[in-house]
């Protein structure tokens, strides 16, 4: 069973002699049933999404090779627009490249 190693400071009353005593309970908090194990996260009767390799969401990875930033392209402009669930890639104040993405429609489930 897993377990925590607890403190707890408190004040007892005393109804006997009407008086307060301060005390500290130590010892350790478990959750009946609780373990270390293991097992499916999902239900057996049903597959990961991709085979299982990894999370869809919210990990989305632009593409590796960035477009060409045409020449004279001015700050703070559109150099490839991100489609709907797709990665774009726009020039911010200094002119430097970066790429930003776009949810597909309605947003995150």
């Amino acid at each position: 069973m897993a377990a925590v190693p607890i403190q707890i400071d408190g004040v007892l009353w005393d109804h006997a002699q009407k008086k307060p005593t301060k005390v500290s309970l130590i010892g350790q908090a478990s959750i009946l049933g609780l373990s270390i194990g293991g097992g499916p996260i999902a239900p057996p009767d049903t597959s990961p999404p991709d085979g299982g390799e990894h999370p869809a969401h919210p990990i989305v990875l632009p593409p590796d090779v960035p477009p060409e930033v045409p020449p004279n392209t001015p700050p703070s402009s559109v150099v490839k627009e991100a489609g709907p669930g797709g990665w774009g890639y726009y020039t911010d104040a200094n002119s430097a490249l970066y790429a930003a993405y776009r949810p597909a429609e309605g947003g995150p489930k």
